[in-house]
């Protein structure tokens, strides 16, 4: 079975606990409460007739990516930046936190997740993205809808295989 190392990184209440639970335990809270430490879990996927097992650690917002417990990501083969545009606090530090993540760590996949869509849609979700067209934002998710989660899971899966399959060429 291959597995993969999955960090969820990002400024605290973007939802990051939201996907972990939704994914690992399949429940969604509706509540915050802010993630203190790392919590870790590994979860199997099953994709087509494969089985992959996710390790997956959940960090802890912090003010800034300066101050979270970085060697987490040291071995991970994706780090999942998670924000959230409904909050326009988070939205002043993407930058500065996305330079610092791809320049720390290059050897990790970098994608970017933006959670509650289903909160900010429309004409105000593009006013948003053309704030930062300098990142691509691969996956737009509701983290509590299960199934929008489970996608995001299996195309982070399917992605690794492809970069996997093409290096072996």
């Amino acid at each position: 079975m291959q597995r993969f190392t999955i960090v969820l990184a990002g400024p605290t209440a973007v939802g990051k606990t939201a996907i972990f639970n939704q994914l690992v335990h399949r429940k969604f809270c509706s509540t915050h409460q802010a993630t203190t430490r790392v919590v870790k879990e590994s979860k199997t996927l099953a994709i087509g007739k494969e089985h992959f097992e996710i390790q997956l650690s959940d960090i802890g917002g912090h003010r800034t990516l300066f101050d979270w417990p970085q060697h987490y990501c040291r071995r991970a083969d994706i780090i999942l930046y998670v924000t959230d545009f409904t909050r326009g606090s988070h939205q002043q530090r993407l930058s500065s936190d996305l330079d610092f993540l791809s320049h720390t760590y290059p050897h990790s996949k970098l994608q970017v997740v933006v959670n509650k869509v289903d909160i900010l849609q429309g004409p105000a979700l593009n006013r948003e993205l053309k704030k930062h067209r300098e990142w691509n934002f691969d996956f737009f998710i509701c983290a509590n809808n299960p199934t929008s989660v489970g996608v995001l899971f299996e195309e982070l899966i399917r992605n690794m295989m492809n970069k996997s399959k093409l290096q072996e060429q």
